[in-house]
């Protein structure tokens, strides 16, 4: 870790490794800077023998908490924590999303399973009490593949909007 500037001006680069029982031990790189109203994180970069990805993102306390985040995951193997995941199958996506007091934006998402995709995203706002999100899949299949499906479905979409009170879903 190294630290330079002052608290309000400040930049710090990691690079460091992280062990656990729960994940193989994993390689962190991170670059981030930051004033007394924000910190930035400007890159943070994880790899083990399961994971591959890049954040970037800003955290915000000056007007409320604020955060948003975009991820590129290039790889992440689940199968130690999710019994019925292919093992030595990896999952691929991007997500994108902004937190502003209570509103919840969700600009994407998307997970990739070889030719399996789940998309999607919306809005959730407590103070508003709405909520609009929709989900998009498209050649899905239950067991994963490799394996021989017993379950698909092609394509589909799920939308939910309304309050949380008085809501409708559609597929």
């Amino acid at each position: 870790l190294a630290v330079r500037g002052r608290p309000d001006d400040y930049r710090a680069t990691l690079d460091g490794r992280l062990q656990s029982n729960a994940a193989a031990p994993l390689r962190a790189r991170a670059a981030v800077a930051g004033d007394l109203r924000a910190l930035r994180v400007e890159r943070l970069s994880l790899a083990s023998s399961e994971l591959d990805a890049e954040l970037a993102g800003r955290l915000g306390w000056a007007d409320g908490l604020s955060v948003s985040a975009g991820i590129e995951l290039a790889r992440l193997e689940p199968g130690r924590w999710l019994s019925f995941w292919p093992s030595g199958e990896a999952l691929s996506g991007k997500a994108t999303v902004e937190l502003d007091g209570s509103r919840l934006a969700i600009e994407q998402v998307e997970l990739i399973q070889r030719d399996a995709a789940l998309r999607g995203g919306g809005t959730v706002d407590l103070d508003a009490g709405v909520v609009e999100l929709a989900l998009d899949w498209q050649s899905m299949q239950w067991p994963l593949a490799p394996a021989e499906p017993r379950l698909t479905s092609r394509t589909a979409t799920l939308e939910l909007a309304g309050k949380p009170s008085d809501s409708r879903c559609r597929r």
